[in-house]
């Protein structure tokens, strides 16, 4: 197991910041399953040649940190989570659908039907349906529907 490291959960609160704390400095050529000797959860780190860190977590989750600050998170049920280095979010599931979340609070929520939902920082919702009618709902609650082609 040349150049391999194992953390142990235990000794860290998170994976990511268990990894961050070490500063990046394990290296790895190859990920094989972590001995279970005495250790109650165990994940496995390594450092890909463009500088990727590659964390494989028990619960089988792959989470893969990027030299630009990007980061991906696989989990095993089709969720995906993509971390932009400005801080925004983008959340996609096995479904289909997806939500986009900005660090001021702006989200937007995209479904397998062709809708879509944006959320503003300031609380109002513009709606769009897939027959192309769309909701406004603004921060006081009124609300505006304009049918598809039509105001």
């Amino acid at each position: 197991m040349k150049n391999m490291q194992y953390l142990s959960k235990t000794l860290f609160s998170s994976t990511l910041a268990g990894f961050l704390a070490l500063g990046g400095a394990l290296k790895a050529e190859v990920i094989q399953q972590a001995p279970s000797k005495n250790l109650k959860a165990e994940f496995a780190i390594k450092i890909e040649s463009d500088g990727t860190k590659v964390i494989h977590d028990e619960d089988g989750s792959l989470i893969e940190i990027k030299p630009d600050g990007n980061k991906l998170i696989k989990k095993t049920d089709g969720t995906s989570v993509h971390i932009k280095p400005d801080g925004t979010k983008i959340v996609h599931d096995a479904d289909g659908s997806s939500i986009e979340i900005k660090l001021d609070g702006a989200k937007f929520i995209k479904k397998p039907d062709g809708s879509s939902i944006q959320i503003k920082p300031d609380g109002e919702k513009i709606i769009q349906n897939p027959d192309g009618s769309v909701i406004q709902i603004d921060a006081t609650g009124a609300k505006t529907i304009k049918k598809s082609g039509n105001e």
